[in-house]
């Protein structure tokens, strides 16, 4: 089993990077120019950020996960109620509000496609419910954006590599995009449950890849101009408990940066493996570092008795990235990681 140290010199690229989306300063300007019908580039407006108005973010999943996209909505940010939904596969669709009034914190949105329901009672706990998709149940998270930071949603999914035929679904990040910090993790399975986990509940890790800066274990942040070429999500070493008494683990790491520089395929991983390291290599990673893996990242999942009964891959959604020319003379051939079977024993999480 081969495991790689990758260049510091190429890791050390990525710290060179300028944001593309940094923070929205609502100006009198702001307040005259008409505001786009782009959710994605429309500005939450500072009067917005304390009331239930604004621009929500998040994730979609319906359909056995077969309907899954980016949900955006518009609640009289504007004066305008609107929702729209990109989906992994590229469609855009449209919701509009069945109350043409839109006074109530119960509110909800449809189309030829199907509808849900968003209730703000709480607006910064917003909850959607009655999600229904081509006549099919599923499920929704979303979160208030505000003026000084825009949401966006990174989507992924997750196989059964390591244990087939026992979990697949999508893998969701939520991001901040004013801080570069991941603020939720969403996991939903082809069965429909949908799990969340947020950054209160996050571990600190061994950043591996990137030895120098200010950043911290999560991350995600972009600036694909090709002089810069940065694509970087990182979340190592976490342990999440789920609320049924099941444990999930997993490293995930995706540089856009160093896979590019060293002619590596998207479906590879840049990460330390904090913690999946020590159960799915013979011998154990527990040395931190950087690596190259056959995967964006992996997970175990165990039950109760801290044995583990499921696993495999977290594979990012890499369809909208281009890869750039390597410039790099890093011509050596590296053999992709491939997993073994895990020990069935008890993990001590």
């Amino acid at each position: 089993m081969k495991r790689i140290l990758l260049l510091l010199a190429v890791a050390s690229l990525v710290f060179s990077c300028s944001k593309n989306e940094g923070i929205y300063i609502e100006t009198q300007e702001d307040l005259i120019l008409p505001i786009s019908n782009d959710l994605s580039v429309q500005k939450p407006l500072k009067q917005n950020n304390l009331k239930k108005e604004g621009l929500y973010s998040g994730v979609i999943v319906a359909d056995e996960t077969n309907f899954h996209g980016e949900l955006r909505i518009n609640v009289a940010n504007d004066g305008n109620f609107l929702a729209v939904v990109k989906t992994i596969d590229g469609r855009t669709l449209s919701f509009n509000l069945k109350d043409a009034a839109g006074s109530s914190s119960a509110l909800t949105f449809f189309s030829k496609n199907g509808s849900f329901d968003l209730n703000l009672s709480d607006f910064n706990n917003p909850v959607i419910s009655n999600v229904i998709i081509n006549g099919t149940p599923g499920n929704a998270k979303v979160v208030k954006e505000t003026s000084s930071a825009k949401v966006r949603a990174v989507l992924g999914t997750f196989d059964d590599a390591v244990f087939p035929g026992t979990f697949t679904g999508t893998w969701d990040f939520l991001v901040n995009t004013s801080t570069d910090y991941i603020t939720e993790v969403i996991i939903t399975t082809v069965a429909g449950q949908m799990n969340i986990d947020v950054a209160a509940n996050f571990e600190a890790a061994d950043l591996g890849c990137y030895n120098a800066g200010n950043l911290t274990n999560p991350f995600f942040f972009q600036d694909l101009d090709p002089a810069i070429n940065n694509y970087e999500i990182y979340s190592v070493g976490q342990i999440w408990e789920l609320p049924n008494g099941m444990t999930i683990i997993y490293d995930f790491g995706f540089s856009k940066n160093i896979l590019d520089a060293n002619d590596f395929p998207y479906t590879d991983g840049v990460f330390n493996p904090a913690i999946t390291g020590q159960y799915l290599f013979n011998p154990p990673i527990i040395e931190p570092g950087c690596y190259r893996f056959a995967a964006n990242g992996y997970y175990l999942v165990a039950d109760t008795g801290g044995t583990f009964i499921g696993g495999g891959k977290i594979i990012l959604d890499t369809s909208g990235l281009v890869p750039v020319s390597s410039s790099s003379s890093f011509t050596t051939f590296i053999e992709p990681i491939t997993l073994p079977d895990p020990k069935l024993a008890k993990t001590g999480l």
